[in-house]
């Protein structure tokens, strides 16, 4: 169609549609958080990890991917706040460039690092600056080994980039694998969205209610076949669509725990026990 007769782009998170030289805004449709894995091998590896780090391969998001996928979403949906975790997220090399292409893409949203904090003494210029100068925060999460040093990352982070954003203190972990597939399946998606901050997961073209995405690193390390959620294409559905479909319990959700026992946090043993609850 004639670029003069009609075009769009987004400004202010809405979509600006020019139709005969009149501008119509149109809001896009909101998703309050999603998290996207720059890794999803980890350093840590915490017993019974939520995303299955410890059993999961060495593997790094592709920078074009991530570019590719940030830049269709920022057409079709707003996000409230995008969270670069893993996995570890400071063990990718091109971090700084990701995160670039993070804060082009969504220039209104808060976008967060969260990170176990063990290679920020490590981190180049490149990296503190990026962070200050897109204004994206750094989340620590204080593990039991660390607690000793955890002052010092705090202070680095302050001096570098003064970037600090939400500390997360870690005693316990929880298990989220009911392999007898008996909860109440909206029960359970509620109060795991709403009471333990489970949040849509963005993977490869493709968007998961949460974490459990990864569950096919669980299956396959274990030899089990536990449901994994199936996804959205970002590609193939509108920005209502995708909000919907995270917004939408789902019978696998069945699979987890409405209210999930807890266990001491500890370094994984990579032993199928630590993810499911004996009986």
């Amino acid at each position: 169609m004639n670029s003069k007769i009609f075009s769009y782009k987004i400004s202010d998170n809405h979509k600006v549609f020019t139709l005969f030289g009149i501008k119509i805004k149109m809001k896009l449709p909101y998703l309050n958080r999603f998290e996207v894995h720059i890794t999803d091998h980890c350093n840590l590896n915490c017993k019974g990890c939520s995303h299955f780090c410890p059993v999961a391969d060495e593997k790094y998001v592709d920078v074009e991917q991530f570019r590719k996928d940030f830049q269709c979403l920022s057409q079709k949906i707003d996000v409230g706040t995008i969270r670069l975790l893993g996995g570890e997220p400071l063990l990718h090399k091109d971090l700084p460039e990701l995160m670039q292409i993070a804060r082009e893409s969504f220039p209104h949203s808060a976008i967060n690092i969260c990170t176990n904090g063990i290679l920020l003494p490590t981190m180049d210029d490149e990296f503190w600056n990026t962070a200050k100068r897109y204004d994206i925060k750094i989340d620590m999460s204080k593990y039991p080994p660390l607690a000793d040093k955890f002052d010092s990352y705090i202070n680095l982070i302050k001096e570098k980039s003064n970037q600090l954003g939400d500390i997360n203190d870690i005693e316990d972990f929880a298990y989220v694998l009911n392999k007898k597939g008996d909860s109440d399946y909206k029960r359970t998606f509620d109060k795991c969205k709403n009471k333990y901050k489970a949040h849509a997961n963005l993977n490869n073209g493709m968007f998961y209610i949460c974490g459990r995405c990864y569950l096919t690193y669980f299956n396959k390390y274990f030899n089990t076949n536990l449901p994994i959620d199936n996804g959205i294409n970002i590609y193939e559905h509108s920005g209502k669509e995708i909000v919907k479909f995270l917004n939408t319990p789902q019978k696998l959700c069945s699979f987890c725990f409405e209210d999930r026992p807890t266990f001491k946090w500890g370094i994984s043993k990579k032993e199928k026990a630590e993810w499911l609850k004996a009986d």
